[in-house]
């Protein structure tokens, strides 16, 4: 069986170039719809018409364009659906 891969949150900012807002040694897994995602999750927000579902997401990360001042952890990049990409591929 292979082994699942993990990354902290201060590496995968390295990797995709991203600033970290939050918790750099929060670990991730996976990748994740909002909704779906959970705390050892990536997900994204690219549509402003779903910051609702963002507020909602217990997502480990969530890669944006804009944080809200929430206290979750955030990889800010001018394209957070990229940054997420870039994510799945690592992981």
């Amino acid at each position: 069986m292979p082994r699942q891969k993990s990354f902290s949150l201060a590496e995968l900012a390295r990797q995709t170039g991203s600033q970290l807002i939050g918790n750099p040694d929060h670990l991730v897994t996976g990748v994740n719809t909002l909704e779906e995602a959970l705390s050892s999750d990536v997900s994204f927000l690219a549509n402003p018409r779903y910051q609702e579902a963002m507020k909602k997401s217990i997502a480990g990360v969530i890669c944006v364009q804009e944080p809200l001042a929430d206290g979750k952890n955030y990889l800010v990049s001018n394209n957070p659906s990229l940054t997420f990409q870039r994510i799945a591929e690592l992981l």
